[in-house]
């Protein structure tokens, strides 16, 4: 053989193995073109048919059922769609139950990102200082967690806590700490209570408040009671410890606390003008009526109130009428001095 055909016949390796690189690099740039030409939608905005689509994802629901979900409210065009991106995106274990609002300038990776985030998808309800439990009860019941009002009582009446803090009492009242929650949809009635009253235990300063109670000779429910009178008579929060602390002198001195809110609870009506014959109510929560405080709280109280009958105010006043020319209370020491200051409120 000559070194011609030597060489000739060296160079057909080299020349098969250049065509097989090439094949394997075309192969793989038309693979790579391909996977990226399937999978970029999921970072280019979705396509809604509405301005924004709200999404239930109840507590329980699998990674299909949600797709589903999605699929069905026009979020995605098909559960497969969400099945691959879940996989692209490694987010099939951490979904989280909530209400979602979706946007058409959001993409697929970023509604992902929605449906893992903790803070974003709950049911947001404001539970407002001073409301009592069936007005809770009955946000939670507009905003679809209760269905009906009776939950909310029920699960309270069965919460150990009651025990605790209330022995001989029926229900929670006063111990559902009212505050803005973002509730999972699918929560029980027990767990939303159980959530509320976690919440006292981690806002309330418990033993000050059971050391102030003992120093007044109350129990700890007694104490939150007289909160729950100070939350529906103050007008400002300036106010509350002087409230607070005339109520302390009126139980010292052996005197009524004559709180005009108490009346409004035994009425069930919170927006009515106490009248003299309303007064003369024959209910145990008539505390024109009766001595002492009524056997429970009239409502929840707020964290404000708690810490006014924690720290109430050293004054000698004894009585009190609202001005609604100044918007809050006149305190007065004397009987004299108070019938003084509601002719002056009442003068034309």
């Amino acid at each position: 053989m000559t070194d011609e055909g030597q060489v000739t016949h060296s160079r057909r390796p080299r020349a098969l193995a250049f065509l097989v690189g090439v094949l394997i690099v075309g192969t793989g740039m038309w693979w790579l073109v391909g996977r990226t030409a399937g999978t970029q939608w999921i970072d280019e905005p979705l396509t809604l048919s509405a301005p924004a689509v709200t999404v239930t994802v109840e507590r329980g629901m699998s990674g299909a059922a949600i797709g589903r979900l999605l699929v069905r409210e026009g979020v995605l065009p098909s559960t497969r769609h969400f099945q691959q991106l879940l996989r692209i995106t490694g987010g099939a274990d951490k979904l989280r139950a909530g209400v979602y609002t979706v946007t058409p300038e959001m993409t697929p990776r970023a509604l992902v990102a929605l449906l893992q985030s903790p803070t974003s998808g709950g049911i947001r309800v404001a539970l407002i200082d001073g409301w009592t439990t069936d007005q809770m009860a009955d946000a939670l019941v507009q905003v679809g967690l209760l269905t009906d009002i009776r939950e909310l009582a029920d699960a309270a009446r069965a919460h150990p806590k009651l025990q605790e803090w209330a022995p001989g009492r029926a229900d929670l009242e006063g111990y559902l700490f009212p505050d803005t929650y973002l509730f999972v949809p699918g929560m029980s009635a027990p767990e939303i209570v159980d959530r509320m009253v976690r919440a006292f235990e981690n806002e309330v300063d418990i033993p000050a408040l059971t050391a102030a109670a003992a120093s007044h000779d109350l129990t700890l429910d007694q104490a939150v009671t007289l909160a729950s009178i100070v939350q529906r008579e103050a007008r400002t929060d300036d106010e509350r410890a002087t409230i607070a602390g005339l109520f302390f002198n009126r139980l010292h001195d052996g005197m009524k606390l004559e709180s005009c809110a108490t009346v409004n609870y035994a009425l069930g009506d919170w927006s009515k003008s106490i009248t003299i014959a309303d007064t003369r109510l024959d209910h145990p929560y008539n505390t024109y009526r009766i001595d002492g405080l009524p056997p429970g709280p009239i409502c929840n109280p707020g964290p404000r109130s708690l810490a006014a009958v924690i720290s109430p105010e050293a004054t000698e006043n004894l009585f009190f009428v609202y001005d609604p020319a100044l918007g809050h209370h006149r305190f007065s020491r004397t009987y004299a001095a108070h019938q003084r200051a509601i002719r002056d409120i009442n003068a034309p």
